[in-house]
């Protein structure tokens, strides 16, 4: 009997921000389920089932192949694999910067509640405390 079970590999995000490349809950993924995702400059390799998602995920650039040690794995047009030199910057260096919420000032209405910024500086109109 033919052993039905996908190939093992190894895969990280493609992706360029935080957001999760890939989830899947299977028998064939060691443990019975994988969670794919860059978290800031970390982008370990993660160990996978070739199942259709993940061939899925890898057509999209969702998630790119690999080696063990991270390296991006190419397939040369004769469909040999060849291993490409590891990334030297970071994919989140090149991203354009995202822009973070102003917490503590809200330009927005907050319906009659005034929401004042966290700081420990008095602003102006405010009065000092004595």
């Amino acid at each position: 009997m033919a052993d039905d079970k996908p190939e093992l590999i190894w895969v990280k995000s493609g992706r360029d921000d935080d957001q999760v490349a890939a989830w899947e809950k299977d028998p064939a993924h060691p443990g019975g389920e994988v969670f794919v995702a860059r978290a800031g400059e970390k982008n370990d390799p993660v160990r996978v089932a070739r199942t259709p998602f993940i061939e899925d995920k890898l057509r999209s650039k969702d998630l790119v192949e690999t080696t063990k040690s991270g390296s991006v794995r190419r397939v040369a047009a004769d469909e040999e694999e060849e291993e490409a030199p590891a990334e030297t910057a970071p994919a989140a260096a090149t991203a354009e910067p995202r822009e973070e919420p102003n917490v503590g000032s809200r330009s927005e209405p907050t319906g009659g509640v005034v929401v004042p910024p966290l700081t420990s500086e008095p602003q102006r109109g405010q009065p000092r405390g004595r």
